[in-house]
C-alpha cells in the first residue's frame, strides 16, 4: 500500500473497507456465466458453419446483432415480451438472409437467378 500514498489513498484501509457485498460476487458470478453462455453460442454456430460449408462465416453476428435490434424495437414500441419476440424476428430474419443471398451473395459468386437451386 506504500506505493499508493503518492497518489492521495488512505494507507490505512480496514479490512472491513477491503470486503465485498456477497450479493455483488454472485451477481458477477451470474454475469459471467451468461456471457460465456453467449461466447459459447456463438462459437458452435463459427463450428458448425464451418464444419458444413468449410467457410468461416463472419456474418453470422451481423444477422444475430439485427434479430437483436429487431427485438429490442418490438419491445420498446409494442411492449411485446424479449422472449415472444422471437416469433417476430426468426421470421423476418429469414426473409433478410433470402434477400441478401440472392442479391449480394449469387452476385459475388456470379451465380444467375435462374441457376439458384433454393425454391423460396
Amino acid at each position: 500500500m506504500a506505493c499508493f500514498s503518492s497518489l492521495g489513498l488512505n494507507e490505512n484501509l480496514e479490512k472491513s473497507e477491503m470486503s465485498m457485498d456477497p450479493a455483488l460476487i454472485i451477481q458477477v458470478i451470474v454475469s459471467a456465466l451468461l456471457l460465456g453462455g453467449v461466447y459459447a453460442l456463438i462459437a458452435a454456430g463459427f463450428n458448425v458453419i464451418y464444419g458444413v460449408m468449410d467457410v468461416i462465416n463472419c456474418a453470422q453476428a451481423d444477422m444475430m446483432m439485427i434479430a437483436m435490434y429487431i427485438s429490442f424495437w418490438v419491445f420498446e414500441f409494442y411492449g411485446i415480451h424479449p422472449l415472444l419476440t422471437i416469433f417476430i424476428s426468426a421470421p423476418l430474419l429469414f426473409l433478410i438472409g433470402i434477400l441478401t443471398q440472392r442479391t449480394i451473395i449469387h452476385r459475388l459468386l456470379g451465380i444467375s437467378p435462374q441457376d439458384c437451386h433454393t425454391n423460396v
